[in-house]
């Protein structure tokens, strides 16, 4: 059976991902950031996904642990922060920024008819004497009389 390495002797996630821009066995294709490269090749994405190393939850930590360096093309799929988050290109304007959708106004209940209405008394009436006063307040505004 193969141990696993405690945590403070396993890499980090941004180790692997420095080595890896680092180290690259063609360099043509080695992740360089963007202020170093220059411009982006035609056919390569403005971004590279960065996902957790296990699985991609709600309560994931971010793989980076910490600030992304500026100008690298990886963008945290937890976090959303980019190393590219700091070009004016792509901060928030609020003057571009979607409104925000509507809120469809609450349904009123619908009332009774009166079939459920008889129902519900002579459900309740033998037990009137039982009921909380909310039940009471329900009947009341279903039009309910019990006594």
């Amino acid at each position: 059976m193969r141990s696993r390495k405690p945590a403070n002797e396993r890499p980090r996630a941004s180790e692997i991902l420095d080595a890896a821009c680092k180290s690259s066995l063609n360099k043509s294709t080695r992740l360089k950031p963007v202020k170093e490269r220059g411009r982006r090749l035609p056919g390569e994405p403005e971004l590279l996904p960065l996902f957790p190393i296990l699985y991609l939850t709600p309560r994931s930590e971010c793989p980076h642990r910490g600030p992304l360096r500026h100008g690298t093309r990886f963008a945290c799929v937890v976090c959303s922060r980019s190393g590219l988050d700091h070009l004016p290109a792509l901060r928030r304007s609020p003057a571009t920024d979607p409104k925000p959708e509507a809120k469809p106004a609450p349904e009123k209940p619908r009332k009774l008819t009166r079939r459920e209405i008889r129902a519900l008394q002579r459900e309740w009436r033998p037990r009137e004497a039982t009921l909380r006063p909310e039940e009471r307040a329900y009947l009341r505004e279903q039009g309910v009389v019990l006594g």
